[in-house]
Order: structure tokens, then C-alpha cells, then sequence
């Protein structure tokens, strides 16, 4: 899905086809260089987020993972066509299944329904206790790494 979101964007953006030997020149602003990333950038977000049912998420994909230069107008473009891709992808699977406009499937990996899972009050300390527990040993192997860092320097 992701692969697809980035390529069909990189197509978008070029404007021209060989194979059909047509040129359409309204395209030729998004033929440079950065309109090609970001293309590229809004497509893989496109990508997850339909995957995902998750524009937002979809977003901080494509900041973190496919984006090179990012700025705030980019941000917007993307988070637009995320939730674009996410309400298309809605539409299209209620009606494959049969319920035209019902909109309740957000994406294509459905893990079920959650239930809650609940506990004890008295339980809390222990919770409180292994998260102690792990930041010590976040901080031991943060500390470990940074000697081993400066013995191999």
C-alpha cells in the first residue's frame, strides 16, 4: 500500500506519459526536483494511512521515514491528502461489503475488537514498580553504551 501511494504520486507529478506520447503542461511546475519528493512523501503517507485507517499517522510515517527536507506547508498537503486517501479507502470498502455510506471500516488491517482488559488497584504498585525497574536499566544501558562509545574513541 505504501509502495503504491508513493508510486501513483511520483506518476501524478511527472504529467507525461511515453506510452500514450502525451504531455500535459499544466503538470510542468510539479516536474522539479522537491515537488517530486514531496510527492513521493504525501504518497507513501497516503499509503499508511489507508493501510492503517490512520491519517495522522500516516503523516509521522512519512516526517520520520520518507521525507528528506520537510516544512510546514508540506505538512499540511499531506495530512489533507492522508485523510483523503483514508475517507476514499472508507467509502470504497462499505460499499464493497454491502453497506454503501455506513463508513465504519477505517482501513485494510483490521486486529478485531479490542475488549478491556481490567485490574486490581492493588496491582499498581507492581506496575509502578517494573517501570522503575526499566528506567534503571534504560539509564544502565545508556550509561554502558556512552563508556563503550568512548573506549572505542
Amino acid at each position: 500500500m505504501i509502495h503504491s501511494g508513493a508510486v501513483v504520486a511520483a506518476g501524478i507529478s511527472q504529467g507525461k506519459s511515453t506510452t500514450f506520447n502525451k504531455d500535459f503542461k499544466i503538470f510542468q511546475y510539479f516536474r522539479e526536483d522537491h515537488e517530486k519528493r514531496d510527492f513521493v512523501s504525501g504518497g507513501a503517507a497516503a499509503g499508511v494511512s489507508a493501510a492503517f485507517g490512520a491519517p495522522i499517522g500516516g503523516v509521522l510515517f512519512s516526517l520520520e521515514e520518507g521525507t528528506s527536507f520537510w516544512n510546514q506547508g508540506l505538512t499540511w498537503r499531506t495530512f489533507f491528502g492522508t485523510v483523503v486517501s483514508t475517507f476514499t479507502l472508507n467509502i470504497a470498502l462499505s460499499a464493497y461489503h454491502g453497506h454503501p455510506g455506513e463508513l465504519s471500516y477505517p482501513g485494510l488491517l483490521n486486529l478485531g475488537k479490542m475488549e478491556p482488559f481490567p485490574f486490581q488497584f492493588y496491582e499498581l504498585p507492581v506496575f509502578m514498580f517494573f517501570g522503575a525497574v526499566g528506567g534503571v536499566l534504560g539509564a544502565l544501558w545508556n550509561y554502558i553504551n556512552y563508556k563503550l562509545s568512548v573506549f572505542r574513541i
